[in-house]
């Protein structure tokens, strides 16, 4: 890929570069079912686990606050409603073919206004399973990237990425802070 040997603070601003240009052509989305749409739309904002206290996927509320604190920054003491609400973010416009580990959790794609992106972080991974560090959307860095694809087979991957499926091993998770209202939402 590159006749040259790069230092690490080339390789980091390649691979910051890459993220950022497939993050950027992007859209924000978060995943339900529709009779969990009919309820966001009745309530007038969406609920995260802490409020429900049900979730598709891991629902354990003391570890979630524990990661939450450590990952996020978000204190144990932050209004439920606040607390992080997941998503993903995704290069096809209408949200599909983001694999299995989305569509786990709903049928219906929501896909919301670009100025949420200013309150997103994301990580590369499911952030509760990897390595990989929550960064902002906005202005994301290699760091997001975790230590899988950072690896020799898939660095060269990443270095000429044009799609979130090069630079993420499963989906770009995204974590919405400060609440969800349905005027957030663009379609």
């Amino acid at each position: 890929i590159h006749s040259r040997t790069m230092t690490n603070k080339e390789a980091e601003q390649i691979l910051t570069d890459r993220l950022k240009a497939v993050v950027e052509k992007s859209e924000l989305f978060t995943r339900v079912d529709p009779g969990v749409l009919e309820l966001v739309l009745k309530d007038g904002r969406f609920k995260n686990q802490h409020e429900t206290g049900t979730s598709l996927g891991l629902l354990d509320p003391e570890f979630r606050k524990n990661f939450e604190l450590e990952a996020f920054g978000v204190s144990k003491k932050t209004p439920d409603a606040e607390k992080p609400y997941y998503g993903y973010v995704h290069d096809h416009p209408d949200g599909k073919g983001a694999g299995a580990e989305v569509d786990q959790y709903g049928l219906v794609a929501v896909k919301f206004k670009k100025n949420i992106r200013e309150r997103s972080t994301i990580t590369t991974e499911d952030s509760l399973e990897g390595d990989t560090v929550a960064v902002p959307l906005q202005n994301p860095n290699w760091r997001a990237l975790g230590s899988w694809r950072l690896g020799k087979l898939q660095l060269e991957g990443v270095m000429e990425a044009k799609s979130v499926k090069d630079v993420a091993e499963k989906y770009i998770e995204a974590q919405i802070h400060g609440g969800l209202k349905t005027s957030d939402i663009e379609e």
